[in-house]
């Protein structure tokens, strides 16, 4: 629910999360060099963003969060943080990779009997269903961090132009409330 890119989820630390406020901050992108993982400028300038989380996105964080503690006790010494701090590891403290996790959710999508879907098309669901419910293209970009509204706004044109009509018919009758 945050609309944040593979590398950028990877990329998080627990210091990024802001509890009280229920937001995140994008600071960095998880990439792999030279068979490491290290962090990583995030894709533009833009990239850095502060993201509000749903409440649910919060509880899964301390769900995860929880998670990695216990596997940290049960791993002792074997558990080893190439880049430490961050959200989401392995079971031994080493990042989670984007293609396994992208793996998984192929088979999770086939079990449920679901259409094939790419990390990034949940994304692209993401800024839909926003701009769907009526949120601001500006926001929908900041949210996703494009560089610019205009590259949204050729990504979900064709989203916005079909909410065109709700949008008349909704001013419609809020001018006839008047």
């Amino acid at each position: 629910t945050s609309g944040l890119r593979i590398g950028e989820q990877l990329g998080l630390k627990w210091s990024d999360v802001d509890w009280d406020q229920r937001r995140l901050t994008v600071r960095s992108s998880l990439q792999r060099e030279g068979g490491a993982y290290v962090l990583g400028e995030p894709k533009s300038e833009t990239s850095r963003r502060v993201v509000s989380l749903t409440a649910d996105a919060v509880d899964a964080l301390r769900e995860e969060q929880q998670v990695q503690r216990k596997a940290k006790l049960a791993a002792g010494r074997k558990w080893r943080e190439p880049v430490p701090g961050l959200c989401f590891t392995t079971d031994r403290g080493a990042p989670r990779c984007a293609t396994a996790l992208t793996h998984r959710l192929q088979s999770s999508l086939a079990a449920a009997a679901l259409p094939r879907l790419r990390w990034h098309d949940l994304r692209g669901a993401h800024g839909s269903l926003l701009l769907a419910g009526g949120a601001d293209i500006s926001v929908v970009s900041h949210r996703l961090g494009h560089s610019s509204v205009s590259l949204t706004s050729r990504y979900y044109g064709g989203i916005a132009s079909s909410l065109d009509r709700a949008s008349a018919d909704r001013l419609e009758r809020d001018l006839s409330r008047s």
